[in-house]
C-alpha cells in the first residue's frame, strides 16, 4: 500500500514530474495542517484541550491520508468565555451530567466545523508556484451552468 501510494504522489507531483526524477530520490509530501478551533463558551484549560483533539476528527473526515508520520497536524482551541455552556433541563438524578452534555453538544459543532472548513479551504484556494489548487486540477467543478431564459 505505501509503494502504491509514493508512485501514485510521485505520478501526480508537478514539481517532480517535470525534473523526470526516478520515484526513488523524490522526497516524501509533507502536508502539515494547522488550524483554530474556536467557541465563545466558557471552557476550563482540560476542556480546551479535549476541544482541540476532537477537532482532530474534523480534520479526519476532511483529509486523507491524515497524522501521517510525515507532517505535523496541530489544532488549537481557543473558548472567548463570553458565555456560560447551556445545560440542557434533566431530572434531579442526572444533574451531574449536564455540563457533560451540554460540552459534549460544543465537541461535536467544533469537529464538524473543522471538517467544514477544511473542505471550503480546499475548495477556495488559488495556486501559488508549483503547487496545483484543486481548482486547477479539476476546472469543471467550477463551472456554472447556464440561467434558464
Amino acid at each position: 500500500a505505501l509503494r502504491a501510494y509514493l508512485e501514485t504522489v510521485a505520478a501526480i507531483s508537478p514539481v517532480n514530474a517535470s525534473a523526470g526524477a526516478p520515484p526513488a530520490a523524490m522526497p516524501l509530501p509533507l502536508n502539515t495542517t494547522i488550524g483554530v478551533v474556536a467557541c465563545s463558551a466558557r471552557l476550563t484549560k482540560a476542556e480546551c484541550q479535549k476541544f482541540a483533539c476532537v477537532a482532530h476528527d474534523g480534520l479526519a473526515r476532511a483529509v486523507r491520508p491524515v497524522h501521517s508520520m510525515f507532517d505535523g497536524d496541530t489544532i488549537f482551541a481557543l473558548a472567548t468565555g463570553t458565555h456560560e455552556l447551556a445545560e440542557p433541563a434533566l431530572p434531579d438524578f442526572l444533574t451531574a451530567r449536564r455540563r457533560p452534555l451540554a460540552f459534549n453538544a460544543v465537541l461535536e459543532a467544533g469537529a464538524d466545523c473543522f471538517a467544514m472548513a477544511c473542505v471550503a479551504a480546499v475548495v477556495d484556494a488559488r495556486s501559488t508556484g508549483g503547487a496545483l489548487a484543486y481548482r486547477d486540477l479539476c476546472p469543471s467543478a467550477y463551472l456554472t451552468s447556464p440561467q434558464p431564459r
